[in-house]
């Protein structure tokens, strides 16, 4: 439940939303990925419930039990491939504006 403001911070300007994000979306895979660091800010619209895992451990349950793995990575991709795009349009968006 609740609302996620997905941001970046723009050098001398702030933080830049890139996506709202609402109930049952991802917030973040970059603790699947060495150096498991977050790449992104993440700020609370409203009241949050959220799951959280520990990315060292899933990714070694993932290793040692290649099923399971390949189930999650099918499971978070659709994920991948949306943040990309909305980053993606958010950038041209942006950059539309900035070129005026």
């Amino acid at each position: 439940m609740g609302q996620i403001a997905l941001e970046i911070l723009v050098p001398h300007q702030g933080p830049l939303q890139i996506e709202t994000l609402s109930a049952g979306e991802v917030l973040g895979w970059s603790c699947l990925i060495d150096p498991y660091r977050w790449h992104f800010d993440a700020r609370a619209l409203e009241d949050v419930s959220a799951l959280v895992l520990e990315g060292k451990r899933l990714q070694q349950q993932c290793d040692d039990h290649p099923t399971v793995g390949y189930r999650i990575l099918k499971q978070l991709t659709p994920f991948l491939e949306m943040r990309l795009q909305k980053t993606r349009l958010r950038i041209l968006e942006l950059n539309s504006h900035w070129g005026r």
